[in-house]
């Protein structure tokens, strides 16, 4: 697995959507540190600042024995995603779950919040993983997405951690990838 790392960008959906194009096949991940036009599903903007979340695009090549139902494709992709972050932070006891079909949720303090997010997308013979979890509070973050999440305020990881030192984005990222590949 190739990891392109890039400071910032406006998305790493579009970055894979622009190596693809290129024909590239050096890297089949993208992750940016921040990202100026990160977006979920329906167009909605993503926060991306940097050094509050881990923003990465995972490329597929999509195979003719694939049959992609994107409901169902997306949502197995989030309780993979799930599932790795519970078993990287299997001594935290973290009460994550699905909201379908695409959002990480948790509950704290009998208070529900959203986590993170996945985005699906195929274009030209791949699919394109897009997720965004957010890692560190952010003020921006609350600031600029809190009127346009209808259900779920964000938190994020560190803040449902018992002890957020052990938080390691490198290690997280290769878990989840190691569960999705």
């Amino acid at each position: 697995m190739k990891i392109l790392v890039i400071d910032e960008i406006d998305s790493t959906q579009n970055e894979a959507k622009r190596l693809i194009d290129k024909g590239s096949q050096e890297y089949n991940v993208i992750r940016a540190l921040s990202q100026t036009h990160g977006r979920g599903t329906w167009g909605k903007s993503w926060a991306s600042p940097k050094g509050a979340g881990l923003y990465v695009s995972l490329m597929r090549k999509k195979t003719e024995n694939l049959k992609f139902s994107y409901e169902t494709y997306t949502q197995e992709i989030t309780i993979s995603i799930i599932k790795a972050i519970q078993e990287f932070f299997v001594e935290e006891s973290l009460d994550i779950f699905l909201k379908p079909i695409n959002d990480i949720y948790a509950k704290k303090d009998n208070t529900t919040y959203k986590l993170a997010g996945i985005l699906v997308e195929e274009y030209h013979k791949h699919l394109i993983i897009g997720i965004g979890i957010n890692l560190y509070p952010s003020s921006y973050l609350v600031k600029e997405e809190l009127p346009s999440l209808p259900k779920a305020a964000p938190i994020s990881l560190s803040e449902l951690m018992q002890n957020p030192s052990k938080l390691n984005e490198d290690e997280l990222l290769n878990a989840i990838l190691k569960e999705l590949c």
